[in-house]
Protein backbone atom coordinates (compact mmCIF):
# COMPACT_ATOMS: atom_id res chain seq x y z
CA UNK A 1 0.00 0.00 0.00
CA UNK A 2 2.90 2.43 0.79
CA UNK A 3 4.37 1.82 -2.67
CA UNK A 4 1.03 2.67 -4.29
CA UNK A 5 0.80 5.94 -2.32
CA UNK A 6 4.35 6.90 -3.23
CA UNK A 7 3.61 6.27 -6.89
CA UNK A 8 0.44 8.35 -6.71
CA UNK A 9 2.35 11.25 -5.13
CA UNK A 10 5.00 11.15 -7.86
CA UNK A 11 2.34 11.15 -10.56
CA UNK A 12 0.51 13.99 -8.85
CA UNK A 13 3.64 16.18 -8.73
CA UNK A 14 4.07 15.72 -12.47
CA UNK A 15 0.56 16.87 -13.29
CA UNK A 16 0.44 20.13 -15.20
CA UNK A 17 -3.23 20.35 -16.06
CA UNK A 18 -6.64 19.56 -14.73
CA UNK A 19 -7.04 17.16 -17.64
CA UNK A 20 -4.26 14.95 -16.32
CA UNK A 21 -5.75 15.11 -12.83
CA UNK A 22 -9.11 14.00 -14.16
CA UNK A 23 -7.44 11.12 -16.01
CA UNK A 24 -5.75 9.97 -12.82
CA UNK A 25 -9.02 10.09 -10.86
CA UNK A 26 -10.74 7.97 -13.50
CA UNK A 27 -7.92 5.43 -13.49
CA UNK A 28 -7.91 5.16 -9.73
CA UNK A 29 -11.68 4.66 -9.71
CA UNK A 30 -11.47 1.86 -12.26
CA UNK A 31 -8.73 0.12 -10.29
CA UNK A 32 -10.74 0.32 -7.09
CA UNK A 33 -13.69 -1.31 -8.82
CA UNK A 34 -11.48 -3.99 -10.29
CA UNK A 35 -10.18 -5.03 -6.89
CA UNK A 36 -13.65 -6.28 -5.99
CA UNK A 37 -14.45 -7.93 -9.30
CA UNK A 38 -13.26 -11.45 -8.54
CA UNK A 39 -9.53 -12.03 -8.42
CA UNK A 40 -7.86 -9.97 -5.73
CA UNK A 41 -4.97 -7.89 -7.01
CA UNK A 42 -3.03 -8.03 -3.74
CA UNK A 43 -3.13 -11.66 -2.63
CA UNK A 44 -1.53 -12.43 0.73
CA UNK A 45 1.37 -14.83 0.36
CA UNK A 46 1.38 -16.03 3.98
CA UNK A 47 -0.54 -19.29 3.73
CA UNK A 48 -0.93 -19.51 7.49
CA UNK A 49 -2.59 -16.11 7.75
CA UNK A 50 -4.94 -16.94 4.88
CA UNK A 51 -5.86 -20.26 6.51
CA UNK A 52 -6.56 -18.59 9.85
CA UNK A 53 -8.58 -15.80 8.22
CA UNK A 54 -10.60 -18.34 6.25
CA UNK A 55 -11.26 -20.44 9.33
CA UNK A 56 -12.23 -17.36 11.31
CA UNK A 57 -14.70 -16.29 8.65
CA UNK A 58 -16.21 -19.77 8.39
CA UNK A 59 -16.66 -20.03 12.15
CA UNK A 60 -18.20 -16.56 12.24
CA UNK A 61 -20.77 -17.42 9.57
CA UNK A 62 -21.25 -21.10 10.51
CA UNK A 63 -20.86 -21.22 14.27
CA UNK A 64 -23.17 -24.24 14.60
CA UNK A 65 -21.82 -26.99 12.31
CA UNK A 66 -24.08 -29.90 11.52
CA UNK A 67 -23.90 -33.42 10.07
CA UNK A 68 -23.60 -32.47 6.41
CA UNK A 69 -21.23 -32.32 3.45
CA UNK A 70 -21.54 -28.50 3.60
CA UNK A 71 -21.32 -26.63 6.89
CA UNK A 72 -20.49 -29.95 8.49
CA UNK A 73 -17.58 -32.36 8.80
CA UNK A 74 -15.27 -30.79 6.20
CA UNK A 75 -15.82 -27.43 7.88
CA UNK A 76 -14.92 -28.83 11.30
CA UNK A 77 -11.84 -30.65 9.99
CA UNK A 78 -10.70 -27.55 8.10
CA UNK A 79 -11.02 -25.27 11.10
CA UNK A 80 -9.35 -27.81 13.39
CA UNK A 81 -6.14 -27.98 11.33
CA UNK A 82 -6.04 -24.29 10.34
CA UNK A 83 -4.34 -22.93 13.45
CA UNK A 84 -7.33 -20.74 14.26
CA UNK A 85 -8.56 -21.20 17.82
CA UNK A 86 -12.28 -21.72 17.44
CA UNK A 87 -14.38 -21.58 20.62
CA UNK A 88 -15.02 -24.91 22.34
CA UNK A 89 -18.71 -24.42 21.58
CA UNK A 90 -17.96 -24.79 17.86
CA UNK A 91 -16.78 -28.37 18.32
CA UNK A 92 -19.18 -29.28 21.11
CA UNK A 93 -22.13 -28.14 19.04
CA UNK A 94 -21.07 -30.39 16.19
CA UNK A 95 -20.58 -33.40 18.45
CA UNK A 96 -23.85 -32.84 20.30
CA UNK A 97 -25.68 -32.51 16.99
CA UNK A 98 -24.10 -35.74 15.76
CA UNK A 99 -24.98 -37.58 18.98
CA UNK A 100 -28.59 -36.43 18.77
CA UNK A 101 -28.87 -37.49 15.13
CA UNK A 102 -27.28 -40.89 15.71
CA UNK A 103 -29.55 -41.51 18.68
CA UNK A 104 -32.74 -40.42 16.91
CA UNK A 105 -31.89 -42.53 13.85
CA UNK A 106 -30.76 -45.51 15.95
CA UNK A 107 -27.27 -45.52 14.48
CA UNK A 108 -28.35 -45.25 10.85
CA UNK A 109 -27.23 -41.88 9.50
CA UNK A 110 -28.39 -42.72 5.97
CA UNK A 111 -29.94 -45.62 4.12
CA UNK A 112 -28.29 -44.78 0.82
CA UNK A 113 -25.58 -42.08 1.22
CA UNK A 114 -22.77 -43.93 2.91
CA UNK A 115 -20.44 -41.00 2.39
CA UNK A 116 -22.12 -39.70 5.57
CA UNK A 117 -20.35 -42.35 7.65
CA UNK A 118 -17.01 -41.67 5.98
CA UNK A 119 -17.11 -37.93 6.67
CA UNK A 120 -18.30 -38.38 10.25
CA UNK A 121 -15.62 -40.93 11.09
CA UNK A 122 -12.85 -38.81 9.58
CA UNK A 123 -14.11 -35.80 11.50
CA UNK A 124 -14.31 -37.63 14.82
CA UNK A 125 -10.79 -38.97 14.32
CA UNK A 126 -9.46 -35.51 13.47
CA UNK A 127 -10.88 -33.80 16.56
CA UNK A 128 -9.92 -36.65 18.88
CA UNK A 129 -13.33 -38.17 19.62
CA UNK A 130 -14.15 -41.86 20.00
CA UNK A 131 -15.02 -43.35 16.59
CA UNK A 132 -16.15 -46.67 18.04
CA UNK A 133 -18.98 -45.49 20.26
CA UNK A 134 -21.36 -42.67 19.39
CA UNK A 135 -24.39 -42.93 21.64
CA UNK A 136 -23.66 -46.64 21.89
CA UNK A 137 -23.29 -47.18 18.13
CA UNK A 138 -20.17 -48.17 16.20
CA UNK A 139 -20.33 -46.46 12.80
CA UNK A 140 -17.23 -48.13 11.36
CA UNK A 141 -18.88 -51.31 9.95
CA UNK A 142 -20.78 -49.19 7.42
CA UNK A 143 -17.46 -48.64 5.65
CA UNK A 144 -17.54 -52.30 4.65
CA UNK A 145 -20.96 -52.40 2.99
CA UNK A 146 -19.74 -53.13 -0.53
CA UNK A 147 -23.08 -52.97 -2.34
CA UNK A 148 -23.94 -49.55 -0.98
CA UNK A 149 -20.50 -48.03 -1.36
CA UNK A 150 -19.55 -49.50 -4.74
CA UNK A 151 -22.93 -48.43 -6.06
CA UNK A 152 -22.10 -44.81 -5.28
CA UNK A 153 -18.95 -44.81 -7.39
CA UNK A 154 -15.21 -44.42 -7.07
CA UNK A 155 -15.25 -41.28 -4.92
CA UNK A 156 -17.24 -42.97 -2.14
CA UNK A 157 -15.11 -46.11 -2.41
CA UNK A 158 -12.06 -43.84 -2.15
CA UNK A 159 -13.16 -42.31 1.12
CA UNK A 160 -14.11 -45.70 2.52
CA UNK A 161 -10.47 -46.68 2.03
CA UNK A 162 -9.17 -43.37 3.35
CA UNK A 163 -11.30 -43.64 6.49
CA UNK A 164 -10.38 -47.27 7.09
CA UNK A 165 -6.67 -46.49 6.85
CA UNK A 166 -6.87 -43.37 9.01
CA UNK A 167 -8.86 -45.26 11.65
CA UNK A 168 -6.80 -48.45 11.37
CA UNK A 169 -10.02 -50.37 10.73
CA UNK A 170 -9.46 -53.29 8.28
CA UNK A 171 -12.08 -53.86 5.57
CA UNK A 172 -13.04 -57.21 4.09
CA UNK A 173 -13.88 -55.39 0.85
CA UNK A 174 -10.63 -53.46 0.67
CA UNK A 175 -9.43 -55.13 -2.54
CA UNK A 176 -12.86 -54.82 -4.13
CA UNK A 177 -12.86 -51.07 -3.44
CA UNK A 178 -9.41 -50.72 -4.99
CA UNK A 179 -10.71 -52.37 -8.14
CA UNK A 180 -13.78 -50.12 -8.24
CA UNK A 181 -11.51 -47.07 -8.07
CA UNK A 182 -9.07 -48.32 -10.72
CA UNK A 183 -11.77 -49.40 -13.15
CA UNK A 184 -13.79 -46.21 -12.87
CA UNK A 185 -11.23 -43.46 -12.29
CA UNK A 186 -8.75 -44.84 -14.82
CA UNK A 187 -11.24 -44.75 -17.69
CA UNK A 188 -10.39 -42.39 -20.59
CA UNK A 189 -13.67 -40.50 -20.08
CA UNK A 190 -12.49 -39.45 -16.61
CA UNK A 191 -8.69 -39.30 -16.81
CA UNK A 192 -8.89 -37.14 -19.94
CA UNK A 193 -11.29 -34.54 -18.52
CA UNK A 194 -9.79 -31.52 -16.76
CA UNK A 195 -13.13 -30.96 -15.06
CA UNK A 196 -12.76 -34.29 -13.27
CA UNK A 197 -9.27 -33.71 -11.88
CA UNK A 198 -10.63 -33.44 -8.33
CA UNK A 199 -12.37 -36.80 -8.80
CA UNK A 200 -9.09 -38.39 -9.89
CA UNK A 201 -7.26 -36.68 -7.01
CA UNK A 202 -9.61 -38.31 -4.48
CA UNK A 203 -8.81 -41.69 -6.01
CA UNK A 204 -5.09 -40.99 -5.69
CA UNK A 205 -5.55 -40.02 -2.03
CA UNK A 206 -7.13 -43.43 -1.36
CA UNK A 207 -4.59 -45.39 -3.37
CA UNK A 208 -1.67 -43.56 -1.74
CA UNK A 209 -2.00 -46.14 1.05
CA UNK A 210 -1.35 -49.00 -1.39
CA UNK A 211 1.74 -47.94 -3.28
CA UNK A 212 4.10 -50.70 -4.27
CA UNK A 213 1.48 -52.51 -6.32
CA UNK A 214 2.02 -52.36 -10.06
CA UNK A 215 -1.59 -51.43 -10.89
CA UNK A 216 -1.77 -48.76 -8.20
CA UNK A 217 1.61 -47.25 -9.06
CA UNK A 218 0.70 -47.11 -12.76
CA UNK A 219 -2.56 -45.35 -11.97
CA UNK A 220 -0.78 -42.82 -9.76
CA UNK A 221 1.85 -42.06 -12.40
CA UNK A 222 -0.82 -41.57 -15.06
CA UNK A 223 -2.72 -39.32 -12.67
CA UNK A 224 0.32 -37.16 -11.98
CA UNK A 225 0.87 -36.73 -15.70
CA UNK A 226 -2.81 -35.81 -16.08
CA UNK A 227 -2.61 -33.20 -13.33
CA UNK A 228 0.57 -31.68 -14.75
CA UNK A 229 -0.84 -31.47 -18.28
CA UNK A 230 -4.11 -29.86 -17.20
CA UNK A 231 -2.61 -27.35 -14.75
CA UNK A 232 -3.08 -23.73 -15.80
CA UNK A 233 -0.36 -21.13 -16.33
CA UNK A 234 -1.29 -19.39 -13.07
CA UNK A 235 -0.66 -22.60 -11.14
CA UNK A 236 -4.33 -23.45 -10.67
CA UNK A 237 -6.37 -26.39 -11.88
CA UNK A 238 -9.76 -25.94 -13.54
CA UNK A 239 -11.38 -24.54 -10.39
CA UNK A 240 -10.77 -23.89 -6.70
CA UNK A 241 -11.92 -27.27 -5.44
CA UNK A 242 -9.82 -29.19 -7.99
CA UNK A 243 -6.75 -27.12 -7.10
CA UNK A 244 -7.17 -27.85 -3.39
CA UNK A 245 -7.81 -31.55 -4.02
CA UNK A 246 -4.67 -31.86 -6.12
CA UNK A 247 -2.66 -30.25 -3.32
CA UNK A 248 -4.07 -32.78 -0.87
CA UNK A 249 -3.33 -35.78 -3.09
CA UNK A 250 0.25 -34.69 -3.84
CA UNK A 251 1.04 -34.29 -0.16
CA UNK A 252 -0.50 -37.72 0.47
CA UNK A 253 2.10 -39.04 -1.97
CA UNK A 254 4.94 -37.16 -0.28
CA UNK A 255 5.24 -34.70 -3.17
CA UNK A 256 5.74 -31.00 -2.40
CA UNK A 257 3.10 -29.11 -4.44
CA UNK A 258 5.05 -25.88 -3.99
CA UNK A 259 8.41 -27.02 -5.35
CA UNK A 260 7.93 -30.04 -7.60
CA UNK A 261 8.80 -28.89 -11.14
CA UNK A 262 6.00 -30.96 -12.69
CA UNK A 263 3.50 -28.69 -10.96
CA UNK A 264 5.09 -25.30 -11.57
CA UNK A 265 3.79 -23.43 -14.60
CA UNK A 266 5.15 -20.05 -15.64
CA UNK A 267 6.79 -19.79 -12.22
CA UNK A 268 3.50 -20.48 -10.41
CA UNK A 269 2.87 -23.49 -8.18
CA UNK A 270 -0.36 -25.02 -6.89
CA UNK A 271 -0.26 -22.84 -3.79
CA UNK A 272 -0.17 -19.75 -5.99
CA UNK A 273 -2.95 -21.30 -8.04
CA UNK A 274 -5.16 -21.83 -5.00
CA UNK A 275 -4.72 -18.19 -3.94
CA UNK A 276 -6.00 -16.97 -7.33
CA UNK A 277 -9.45 -17.97 -6.06
CA UNK A 278 -9.05 -16.05 -2.80
CA UNK A 279 -11.13 -12.89 -2.40
CA UNK A 280 -9.12 -11.51 0.50
CA UNK A 281 -11.97 -11.61 3.00
CA UNK A 282 -11.70 -15.21 4.15
CA UNK A 283 -13.71 -16.63 1.26
CA UNK A 284 -12.86 -18.37 -2.02
CA UNK A 285 -14.78 -18.59 -5.27
CA UNK A 286 -15.31 -21.60 -7.55
CA UNK A 287 -14.10 -20.31 -10.94
CA UNK A 288 -14.25 -17.32 -13.29
CA UNK A 289 -17.86 -18.06 -14.15
CA UNK A 290 -18.76 -18.13 -10.45
CA UNK A 291 -16.67 -15.27 -8.99
CA UNK A 292 -18.50 -14.83 -5.70
CA UNK A 293 -17.28 -16.45 -2.50
CA UNK A 294 -19.28 -19.49 -1.43
CA UNK A 295 -19.20 -22.32 1.10
CA UNK A 296 -18.06 -25.27 -1.01
CA UNK A 297 -14.90 -23.72 -2.53
CA UNK A 298 -14.07 -21.97 0.73
CA UNK A 299 -14.27 -25.16 2.81
CA UNK A 300 -12.29 -27.13 0.23
CA UNK A 301 -9.69 -24.37 -0.09
CA UNK A 302 -9.24 -24.41 3.68
CA UNK A 303 -8.50 -28.14 3.54
CA UNK A 304 -5.92 -27.43 0.85
CA UNK A 305 -4.32 -24.69 2.95
CA UNK A 306 -4.34 -26.97 5.99
CA UNK A 307 -2.58 -29.62 3.95
CA UNK A 308 0.20 -27.21 2.98
CA UNK A 309 0.62 -26.19 6.62
CA UNK A 310 0.67 -29.82 7.75
CA UNK A 311 3.23 -30.71 5.08
CA UNK A 312 5.61 -28.14 6.55
CA UNK A 313 5.58 -30.28 9.70
CA UNK A 314 5.97 -33.54 7.79
CA UNK A 315 2.32 -34.44 8.30
CA UNK A 316 -0.66 -35.20 6.04
CA UNK A 317 -4.37 -34.51 6.14
CA UNK A 318 -5.06 -38.26 6.08
CA UNK A 319 -2.57 -40.33 8.04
Amino acid sequence: MNQRKQKQRKVYRKMVSMGLLLTLIVCLFLCACGENSGKNLSIPKDLKSVAEKTAEELVKTHESPKVSSIDGEWLVIGVHYSGYEAPDSFYSHYYDTLRAEVKSKKGILSEDKYSEYERVLLCLQAIGMDTTQVEGYDLRPYLDDYEKIAGMGASVASFALIASNVLGYPLENEEAYIQVILEEAWSPSIMGEAGLSDYVAMAVEALSFYRGREDVDSFIEDSLTFFSETQNEDGSMINCEATAECIICLVQLGIDPLTDERFIKNGKNLGDGLLTFYLGDGTFFHDADNPNGSEIPTEKALLGLDTLLLSQKGEKLYQ
